[in-house]
């Protein structure tokens, strides 16, 4: 992933924006139209949907991944979700014509740009598989087995809104496995 993505950059490069993103700060706020592709340099996205007065998170992008609200972005229709940052966040953004004039100016960049659009699939899926069909536990394990640095990065609300449970039952299940040793 790391040389997939170290190509794109080099060739996006020139037409991306840095940006510094203040912790708290949102980059997409739901009812926007996502008109920008970010790769996050440093730091660490939450993105999350809102029901009713509930916050459901959905992932979490930090260095080295890449951000977008997939249906607003290629359909230019107010995105569902919030993209906010938990920590201070550096990115790099490129709209969506620059985008398309990329991959029109360099029709090799199209074979990568499914390649990502593969892996993130690929992740998401079994990121659903993980968080959703399994016992609490298991989805625990998971998380400390596949992504062991969000623990110490994301509060424990975030963490157990992504694996599907309530916050007490994500502080309970942690709990009892640092007794056990």
């Amino acid at each position: 992933m790391q040389a997939l993505n170290s190509h794109f950059l080099s060739v996006l490069q020139d037409r991306m924006e840095y940006r510094a993103i203040r912790k708290h700060a949102f980059l997409l706020k739901a009812g926007q139209v996502c008109r920008e592709l970010f790769f996050i340099r440093s730091g660490l996205v939450l993105s999350y949907y809102r029901e009713k007065d509930t916050e459901i998170s959905a992932c979490f992008m930090k260095e080295n991944d890449w951000l977008l609200s997939i249906e607003s972005f290629y359909e230019q229709t107010p995105a569902r979700e919030y993209f906010q940052a938990l920590e201070d966040t550096q990115v790099y953004a490129i709209t969506r014509p620059q985008l398309q004039h990329a991959l029109q100016d360099h029709p090799a960049l199209q074979h990568f740009e499914r390649l990502l659009t593969q892996h993130y699939y690929q992740d998401w899926n079994q990121q659903l598989l993980a968080t959703r069909l399994q016992s609490a536990r298991y989805r625990q394990d998971w998380l400390l087995h596949q992504h062991p640095d969000l623990l110490k990065r994301v509060p424990a609300k975030y963490l157990a809104s992504w694996l599907g449970m309530a916050e007490v039952t994500f502080s309970k299940i942690r709990t009892a496995r640092a007794r056990a040793g």
